[in-house]
């Protein structure tokens, strides 16, 4: 579903109700505790905020201006915005349906392993090992530069990777 589409549902018994999907946009300001956007003029949200791993604090009854801004101040209600926290927007449609927007404040989980194959090396021999990195958060981990620094006397071999070396 997007913005400008209209959803029906079929309750039986003659009773169609038809939902207009409306836009509604979101910024987050992490370190104001602040959410900022827009949504349909002069209408109602209420919105609820969650840590990834628990609390939540919810905002009720935001009005929003005839130029269809709204201000969600999450500092009032005593919660801190932090990166993870997930969002949920509900719009107050015409007879008493909603419309709902939810996003994630980005954020990175990263960690990176290294493994080695039984043994010792030997001067002249080949000595192998994995490098595993993961990111488990739900933000894109860009421009992440991995370093791995080779003991004296060794020279890198290469890799099985696609990834570019220095």
């Amino acid at each position: 579903l997007v913005p400008s589409h209209t959803v029906a549902v079929d309750y039986g018994q003659g009773v169609v109700e038809r939902v207009h999907v409306v836009t509604i946009t979101a910024d987050v300001d992490v370190d104001g505790n602040i959410v900022t956007g827009t949504a349909p003029a002069n209408g109602i949200l209420d919105a609820w905020v969650a840590h990834e791993w628990g609390d939540q604090r919810s905002i009720d009854g935001v009005q929003v201006s005839a130029s269809g801004v709204y201000t969600l101040d999450f500092g009032a209600v005593d919660w801190n915005i932090e990166y993870g926290d997930r969002f949920n927007i509900y719009y107050h449609a015409p007879r008493g349906h909603r419309v709902e927007y939810d996003f994630w404040v980005p954020s990175l989980d990263l960690g990176i392993q290294k493994w080695r194959k039984e043994g010792h090396a030997v001067p002249g021999g080949v000595y192998v090992y994995q490098i595993n990195y993961y990111n488990w958060g739900n933000g894109a981990a860009e421009d992440t530069l991995i370093v791995d620094t080779l003991p004296l006397s060794t020279t890198y071999a290469g890799d099985t990777s696609s990834f570019p070396h220095a």
